[in-house]
């Protein structure tokens, strides 16, 4: 899925789990950084960066630093969310890394524009429900 795809969905999921939203962000589009260090085999797009054990190193290594489990368990959903997302398209993801076998539900290309504005229409759609339904309850 395309990066603005990423973020809404992350930032819904933090949003709905009543986590911090900053580090969702940041946890479900810092996945593509992959892109950029394209030096082959497990550095390549959705090689090694796009598994959960990078996932769960860059969770311990947060928390290390900033001492908070709300930011690391918030970029740790970011990032899965970002797994995810990726498993929908032909080529998917690594989940059971160092095992080199892609999992994919080939439901959408990554650059499929109804795909991405599905997922980003149905984000925001569930933003504005739950802020509206904790409203109901003040």
């Amino acid at each position: 899925m395309l990066a603005p795809t990423h973020l809404f969905f992350a930032y819904a999921l933090a949003e709905i789990l009543r986590l911090p939203r900053l580090p969702a962000i940041i946890g479900g589009v810092i996945v593509d950084m992959d892109m950029v260090l394209q030096y082959g085999f497990p550095f390549m797009h959705r090689g090694i960066v796009h598994t959960p054990l990078i996932m769960i190193v860059s969770m311990m290594v947060l928390y290390v630093f900033t001492k908070n489990q709300d930011q690391a368990f918030s970029f740790g959903l970011g990032f899965v969310s970002h797994l995810f997302l990726d498993t929908l398209n032909p080529t998917g993801i690594m989940w059971l890394y160092p095992y080199p076998m892609y999992f994919s539900l080939n439901l959408a290309q990554y650059n499929n524009l109804i795909a991405n504005a599905g997922i980003i229409f149905a984000s925001l759609l569930c933003i504005v429900f739950y802020r509206w339904k904790n409203e109901q309850r003040a």
